[in-house]
């Protein structure tokens, strides 16, 4: 069983697709994670001929395409998706990320399946009953169309609540692949941080404790119907991961955390972490979502 998972990012950071790639391979899932890094504007939405045919080639031989993507990245999706399904593709496209979770409607007029909220046990779920021949069609947190374009509607899988059980990301970076402007090649330790591979990106916390109108996080709380928005990694998870990729990538200058409130931690629980850092990291800290008034 082989999946191919495609991501667009203007780094190497993306975190949540290679938590994606480390619990498949632990399950013994061949996994080929591509990435594509635009480097100008006209890039972020769309892409060549001469690209499209090296991603259907890179992909030829995989059981499943996975794509994640943000609203802004839609254009990218949508011209993988229609440029496999003209060449007569039939390796089922899966899209997951916030476009998909936002507006599922839309996005599996394209897809063939999309994933809505965490996608971390509902794709597992998925491949290992694909490749095991299984009927996979009520797999929550997943919708699909079938061969008559018949749109099965799961309901959301509920949020995972212990992060700690979660794989820590792929960083086995000399297996990653690029898409550049016309081909796909392997990356470097080079190329690897000239891209931002200098720089860690992870995630302690997921969700928020406040309601924003203009927020993902308050649009997911009312898909999950939450009652605690808010669930965090314990600090020696998060410091072991970190030490995981400290010792495997020595090159590593920068930690950046994506949590959108950090500071909701209790004071106890910073000031361990503030001092656990310090001594067994040391690196510079750049913390996402950190605000006075949280």
């Amino acid at each position: 069983m082989k999946v191919s998972l495609i991501t667009f990012s203007p780094s190497l950071s993306s975190f949540g697709v290679r938590t994606l790639s480390s619990i498949l391979k632990k399950s013994g899932i061949n996994v080929q994670l591509i990435f594509f890094v635009p480097r100008t504007w006209e890039e972020n939405y769309s892409f060549s001929n001469s690209q499209l045919e090296s991603l259907l080639d890179a992909c030829k031989d995989s059981n499943l395409i996975g794509i994640s993507l943000m609203s802004h990245q839609f254009n990218l999706a949508e011209q993988i998706t229609s440029f496999a399904k003209s060449n007569h593709c039939d390796i089922p496209i899966i899209w997951g990320g916030v476009h998909p979770t936002i507006r599922p409607d839309e996005s599996i007029c394209h897809a063939d399946i999309i994933c809505r909220g965490e996608a971390e046990y509902s794709l597992l779920d998925l491949v290992l009953k694909m490749d095991r021949g299984d009927d996979f069609y009520d797999i929550r947190g997943l919708w699909f169309k079938d061969a008559s374009g018949k749109i099965i509607k799961n309901e959301v899988s509920p949020r995972i609540s212990n992060l700690d059980e979660i794989e820590f990301q792929d960083i086995d970076y000399q297996s990653f692949k690029l898409l550049g402007k016309s081909r796909i090649r392997k990356i470097d330790t080079h190329l690897f941080s000239k891209l931002g591979g200098y720089c860690y990106h992870t995630q302690p916390t997921r969700g928020c404790p406040f309601q924003c109108s203009y927020c993902i996080n308050s649009y997911i709380r009312d898909l999950f119907n939450e009652k605690k928005p808010y669930v965090a990694r314990s600090i020696d998870n998060v410091i072991s991961e970190l030490l995981n990729a400290k010792q495997k990538m020595p090159f590593l200058k920068e930690v950046v955390f994506h949590d959108d409130c950090f500071s909701f931690l209790p004071l106890e629980s910073l000031k361990y972490f503030a001092a656990k850092y310090k001594k067994h990291i040391g690196l510079p800290l750049c913390v996402m979502g950190f605000t006075p008034q949280t």
